[in-house]
């Protein structure tokens, strides 16, 4: 009877120990390669429609519907929240403080110094990236040009830095995290 339901028992499958088993990410350079192709990563300058007139707007919708008809190659656009950084302005400002003599343009440095730090607690960029995908380089270098070609009438775009598309994949992965 034991022998019966030891051999009734089912094998359960391995499970992947690395999650570098699981993501499909192989190696960053130029463009981001993947176990089954690569993409590259184009950051996308928003508009203000708020601020457009109603032909302005109907115009940006017609070219971006163009775009859509015209290009047939695989992308991804994707909206990402960063938080301000301000880093820099609050050095330069604890920079004057030190070397500040006057006592009331102390105080005020003092005030704008906080208020940079609480814009950095609670503030966030919205910025916008497109993904152009292809089964190898060459067809991604052929893929970038037919977007950059028929994207250039619906807003800029510009390279995204090594660092940044760094950022944008740990977000990615990552969906809970703050930066």
């Amino acid at each position: 009877m034991i022998n019966v339901l030891r051999s009734k028992r089912v094998k359960k499958n391995r499970v992947s120990r690395s999650i570098l088993d699981i993501l499909p990410f192989v190696k960053m350079d130029d463009y981001i390669h993947l176990k089954n192709g690569c993409f590259q990563i184009f950051e996308i300058e928003s508009k203000d429609i708020f601020s457009m007139s109603d032909s302005e707007v109907n115009s940006s919708i017609f070219d971006f519907q163009t775009f859509l008809r015209a290009y047939s190659s695989d992308f991804k656009l994707v909206v990402m929240d960063f938080p301000v950084n301000t880093k820099h302005q609050q050095e330069y400002i604890e920079y004057k403080l030190k070397t500040c003599k006057n006592k009331f343009y102390a105080e005020f440095l003092i005030d704008r110094l906080d208020e940079l730090r609480k814009v950095e607690l609670t503030s966030r960029n919205t910025e916008y990236y497109v993904f152009i995908f292809g089964k190898d380089e060459g067809s991604l270098k052929e893929n970038v040009a037919s977007f950059n070609r028929l994207f250039k009438d619906v807003a800029n775009v510009y390279d995204v830095e090594y660092n940044k598309k760094e950022k944008i994949i740990y977000r990615l992965n990552n969906m809970n995290s703050k930066a």
